[in-house]
């Protein structure tokens, strides 16, 4: 939906069309004014906000270590960082 609202926005058939990388960016916005409310709702109305997301299941390669599997939220990674940025805990 994220995507659909930025290319309505702008005009864009897809969110690569304006090349490469430059739609995710520019979808970053809309991520955080959905924060910036959910935040304003959690310090002015006393709510808690708990965002509910799919997982994926990611493989690690750890020259260090054995391989291993990690779930990660189901989203753009730099979504994904936005996310992580602003939450109190990511559980799974």
């Amino acid at each position: 939906m994220v995507w659909a609202k930025i290319c309505a926005a702008r005009g864009w058939d897809s969110i690569e069309s304006p090349g490469y990388g430059k739609g995710y960016v520019e979808a970053d916005t809309v991520w955080l004014q959905l924060i910036a409310g959910m935040n304003a709702l959690r310090h002015d109305r006393n709510m808690n906000i708990v965002y509910i997301a799919h997982s994926a299941i990611a493989t690690v390669d750890d020259p260090m270590t054995q391989s291993y599997s990690r779930f990660d939220i189901r989203l753009h990674k730099r979504a994904v960082g936005i996310f992580q940025d602003d939450v109190d805990a990511i559980l799974s």
